[in-house]
């Protein structure tokens, strides 16, 4: 009698995704998709960003700048050009310092490291900055956002006390601003007072409705500050390019963002 072998076994759809030929199938393709989406360097992001759409109206955010709502959330590159503009006259005047330098700068020397967590994490150090040449009668919107250095990924060589370039960056993550919470200031106030980002939340959640700024673990960023003034005819940020405004970058602010701390300094 002639023998026949049984009948193959065949998967289920959710056994075969997780066959190897699935799983060697699914993974090129998301290899492929990383590298055609990978982050630009900094100094090469163009001004023509998908992102200068309409913002929402200023005086309708959340106190935290929730964006979750808005098209905006799903932008994955600056909401505010980082190609330099030539300011205006007025706004040429207006200078920002950056508070705890000194703290700052310790943090730089060993190679500052930020916390990120699913349900976010406050920043340490603290941005903390102070205005002057601001016009005392008007009014100035203040936001900060944080954006990639370089298109890598790194890792942490304990061996030599120092990271590493581990290859390409992961995919882009949603870009966010936000706008603190105590926006529009006169000028007045600026004068006074010290603007403080204690508030900002970074957080590796992607899906994150929360308005925390969201970021990718072992790569770099720098955080920028930035001025607007506001226009007395309109309550909202109808276009971030037509507004006059100023983008401040301290370079001892540059940080890995981690899930733990891998500097044990």
């Amino acid at each position: 009698m002639e023998y026949t072998p049984p009948p193959k076994p065949q998967l289920s759809s959710r056994a075969n995704a997780f066959s190897i030929a699935a799983l060697m199938s699914s993974g090129s393709s998301k290899d492929k998709e990383a590298a055609e989406s990978t982050i630009k360097p900094l100094e090469q992001f163009v001004e023509k960003s998908s992102c200068a759409q309409p913002l929402s109206d200023l005086s309708g955010l959340e106190p935290h700048g929730d964006f979750s709502g808005s098209p905006s959330a799903l932008c994955t590159e600056p909401l505010i050009p980082t190609t330099p503009i030539i300011p205006s006259e007025e706004m040429a005047k207006i200078s920002c310092s950056l508070e705890t330098k000194e703290l700052w700068d310790k943090f730089h020397e060993l190679g500052t490291e930020m916390i990120i967590t699913k349900s976010g994490r406050r920043m340490f150090p603290t941005i903390r900055v102070s205005f002057s040449g601001v016009d005392p009668e008007a009014k100035y919107i203040v936001l900060m956002d944080i954006v990639p250095v370089d298109n890598k990924r790194y890792r942490y060589a304990y061996h030599r006390s120092s990271w590493l370039v581990a290859g390409k960056a992961d995919p882009p993550l949603p870009a966010r601003l936000y706008v603190h919470p105590d926006s529009p200031f006169t000028g007045e106030q600026l004068l006074k007072q010290m603007v403080s980002f204690e508030k900002v939340k970074l957080t590796n959640n992607e899906l994150d409705q929360h308005g925390h700024i969201i970021l990718n673990s072992m790569h770099k960023y720098q955080p920028r500050v930035h001025i607007i003034k506001k226009k007395d005819h309109t309550a909202s940020l109808l276009n971030l390019k037509s507004e006059e405004f100023r983008t401040f970058i301290f370079p001892e602010t540059v940080f890995t963002a981690v899930t733990a701390y891998q500097n044990q300094l």
